[in-house]
């Protein structure tokens, strides 16, 4: 490529995707600057290659909020009108990184303790959603649990539910969970490298212990006190999502 400077961008954590020393020599020893989608992603590739430090840097995601706010808006109820909690998880669904498999477990938790006023949906496809939706069907959770498939508009689905969960082990930074923000649904999410980057908690949502125990109580808790959810959704509309800082990041890359 025949550029004046070489920016390269690692879009999730860098150990879950591999990224080596010997690697990191080999392939990007040829760029100006290597990007880093969080600060918590940016220690680690940090920790990997000390002598890149100079030029590993932070640029967060930037959004088309316009078009988010406008897909999210249609005129049908995608939820039923039934006093419950509506969560809703936009994900592969997958077991390795997103760990569909903390929701089903939570739900049966859940109902087993007799708190059943709650559905989840699951939006999105991936390798191991004929096994979780087997799981689903044989802890009895088919009135809890619905999974949707992949929509080419997500948004909907958001914009319309009292809470959106991230399971993850891992992610970079979860441009899901930022979307959720921009349509003022309350967010919650597991304690990943770069949760407090992402959701602030106590204001835009929740972050608890990353594991599905952390989970199960983070989800009850919120059911148990469902009034605190208009609190987070009021400091989304008094705070809203923007791309100030993310285009400031990238302008400095840029004057580097």
């Amino acid at each position: 490529v025949s550029a004046k400077k070489k920016i390269a961008w690692i879009h999730n954590n860098p150990t879950k995707l591999g990224w080596t020393k010997e690697l990191i020599l080999k392939e990007m020893s040829g760029f100006d600057s290597i990007v880093n989608v969080s600060k918590g992603c940016k220690q680690i590739f940090d920790s990997i290659i000390p002598e890149y430090t100079y030029k590993s840097v932070v640029a967060y995601n930037m959004y088309n909020i316009d078009k988010i706010k406008t897909d999210a808006t249609v005129n049908i109820n995608l939820y039923p009108q039934n006093n419950k909690l509506h969560i809703v998880t936009v994900a592969r669904i997958q077991i390795e990184q997103k760990r569909i498999d903390r929701i089903v477990e939570v739900c049966k938790n859940l109902v087993n303790e007799n708190i059943t006023n709650f559905d989840w949906t699951l939006v999105g496809e991936g390798p191991d959603l004929p096994e979780l939706k087997h799981q689903a069907e044989k802890a009895g959770l088919n009135d809890y649990i619905r999974f949707v498939g992949l929509k080419h508009n997500p948004f909907p689905y958001v914009k319309q539910a009292d809470i959106f969960v991230q399971s993850s082990d891992y992610e970079g930074y979860s441009m899901t969970v930022k979307e959720a923000q921009i349509l003022e649904t309350p967010t919650f999410i597991t304690n990943y490298i770069a949760a407090s980057e992402v959701v602030e908690n106590g204001v835009q949502g929740e972050i608890c212990e990353n594991s599905t125990e952390g989970l199960y109580k983070m989800i009850k808790s919120v059911i148990n006190n469902p009034q605190k959810l208009e609190v987070y959704r009021q400091n989304l509309i008094n705070s809203p999502v923007n791309n100030n800082l993310a285009l400031e990041q990238f302008n400095n890359i840029c004057e580097m």
